[in-house]
């Protein structure tokens, strides 16, 4: 009886140790399950995203350089030697630099000619625009300046529409379009400006005088009394006036110059056209510029003074040369 008691007694105490594992184990399992099934609405901390940064440099906006001439150069109407020469800028001169290729190799200036990049000096290492082939270049109204080195007696309200006015014996240097010319020389351009009206600009002077050493002037260019003219547009530098080329002569001649059209290529693949002129009476003439007058080949001869490396003397092409009074009073006379 007592043994069968205990058996029941041992039966019931397994019973009841079975079940508290069972509840503990089921109690674990509640726990881990409670720490691993957070509800979406539980409170969580999170870190705020960082706030982003520009951290790029900023392009520098391309202005304007100032440059100086090393050495005299040709200025052409785009960047190579494959293009027109509209000028030439000599060794010291102060050039704005607006814009470059897309090499460097050349610089585009703010009258819309270009030069060589070797043949500047930059003030400054600022960028430069890049000038995309083929764009349309912006027209850039062009306009001659006259710097006056010294007080000058002739001005240009005294410029009449008389025929044959002599010029003024002043031979103060001056600038034209920043090339260098006497007095003499810049009224009798502001006359030949008066005449013409049309719209290109005699001023527009890319070549001047006392300019020496310069082998395709022929000497012509070495003291006073020359000037080359370009026959662009000079409110769209883009644009020849070819058809207002022989007009432009016709003033010049009548304003006291003995000047001819040079067409592009006439001497050499780099020649670019233009006018060129030699005031007539100027004192301060190079002997290859008074040649032009009355030399052999010259104006008074009726012949277009070309030399004979290229292809001259040949008849003047605008018909003959315009004689004053006052040139013959300084000696010169119609030698046909």
């Amino acid at each position: 009886m007592f043994a069968k008691l205990f058996h029941h007694l041992l039966l019931f105490a397994t019973l009841i140790s079975t079940t508290s594992i069972a509840f503990v184990l089921s109690d674990s399992t509640i726990s881990l399950n409670a720490q691993t099934l957070v509800p979406s609405s539980a409170t969580a901390t999170s870190s705020p995203l960082p706030t982003p940064t520009n951290t790029a440099t900023p392009i520098p906006t391309p202005v304007p350089v100032v440059g100086t001439i090393n050495r005299n150069a040709n200025l052409r109407a785009g960047p190579g030697v494959g293009y027109t020469k509209v000028g030439l800028a000599r060794m010291g001169t102060t050039v704005t630099i607006i814009g470059t290729d897309e090499a460097g190799d050349w610089y585009r200036l703010a009258t819309d000619e270009w030069v060589a990049a070797f043949l500047v000096d930059k003030s400054s290492e600022a960028p430069l625009e890049v000038a995309v082939e083929g764009e349309t270049r912006t027209a850039r109204p062009i306009t001659p300046t006259s710097t006056i080195v010294q007080s000058a007696t002739a001005t240009p309200n005294q410029i009449t529409r008389l025929d044959c006015q002599r010029p003024p014996d002043d031979m103060t240097l001056v600038e034209v379009n920043g090339k260098t010319v006497s007095m003499r020389t810049y009224w009798m351009l502001q006359r030949a400006q008066e005449i013409y009206g049309g719209p290109g600009s005699v001023l527009r002077v890319v070549q001047g005088s006392y300019e020496p050493g310069l082998a395709e002037s022929f000497g012509t260019h070495d003291a006073g009394g020359a000037v080359d003219i370009s026959i662009r547009n000079p409110a769209n530098l883009a644009e020849i006036l070819w058809n207002e080329a022989t007009k432009m002569v016709s003033a010049l001649r009548e304003a006291g110059f003995a000047a001819w059209y040079r067409p592009t290529g006439m001497f050499g693949p780099n020649s670019g056209a233009h006018i060129h002129a030699i005031a007539i009476g100027d004192p301060e003439l190079s002997q290859a510029a008074r040649d032009q007058l009355d030399g052999p080949g010259g104006y008074f001869r009726g012949l277009d003074a070309v030399i004979s490396k290229y292809g001259g003397p040949n008849p003047d092409p605008h018909g003959g040369p315009v004689l004053c009074q006052w040139m013959r009073d300084m000696g010169y006379d119609d030698l046909r």
